[in-house]
């Protein structure tokens, strides 16, 4: 019997496979269809998009994660989201769409070394007259101006700030008050002419309490470096 050689053939041209399951395969060159669909596969190595769009994301999850993700939800929006303390997710930054001006939301964040260079300026949204800065609670207003708190009634620090230097205005009827905060204590000045005092000092040394038509007279308690003095009310008696 004759030995008849054996001929590799080599596939050329275009192959049409239908209904076909490629086990471990190969490929080598471009897949050039508009209508393949691939199945959940793993990566072996780094993804080269060469270049192209990448389209109909709808979330990227990282690395062993379940809970951190960038998710494109709702519709023409993005949102970052981590895991949080409850090894579950939260939405930290969400960026609106479908609008002329996205808004950008943050969410349980506490932000370290933000620093704005000089020719930067932070603006409230459209419609509002300033924001606020929750640590001293002063709002901004026009260029070159700051707003305190106004308060219809005493500023406290849940009204006003709660650190030594913050101020506000109460605007209660004739006792309208410019109040600052020093010393962990609120303090006020009065818009009136004339001497007002505080409720701590409406009872003198000597333990009167004043009244109306009382006369009062100052005794000097202090001095300062600077020349000005400070006194204290004494009952006077007519």
């Amino acid at each position: 019997m004759p030995i008849r050689p054996i001929v590799i053939v080599t596939p050329t041209g275009v192959e049409t496979l239908t209904n076909k399951t490629l086990t471990s395969p190969t490929i080598n060159g471009i897949i050039a269809t508009t209508g393949l669909t691939m199945p959940a596969f793993t990566l072996g190595g780094s993804l080269n998009v060469n270049n192209q769009e990448v389209i109909g994301i709808i979330r990227l999850r990282a690395y062993d994660s379940t809970h951190t993700y960038i998710e494109n939800y709702p519709a023409k929006s993005w949102s970052l989201n981590t895991e949080n303390a409850a090894s579950s997710s939260t939405t930290r930054l969400a960026f609106s769409g479908g609008v002329a001006t996205a808004v950008a939301t943050w969410s349980s964040i506490t932000h370290s070394g933000l620093v704005l260079s000089a020719s930067e300026k932070l603006y409230p949204v459209a419609g509002v007259a300033g924001f606020s800065v929750v640590s001293t609670a002063l709002t901004l207003g026009s260029a070159g101006s700051i707003i305190a708190p106004v308060v219809a009634g005493a500023n406290t620090d849940a009204t006003s700030g709660n650190l030594d230097g913050a101020h506000g205005v109460d605007t209660t009827g004739a006792a309208e008050r410019w109040y600052f905060r020093a010393g962990g204590a609120w303090r006020y000045i009065s818009k009136t002419g004339g001497l007002s005092m505080t409720k701590e000092e409406r009872i003198d040394p000597k333990g009167h309490e004043f009244k109306l038509g009382d006369e009062v007279k100052l005794i000097v308690d202090k001095i300062f470096p600077d020349g000005s003095f400070h006194a204290i009310p004494y009952y006077s008696k007519k």
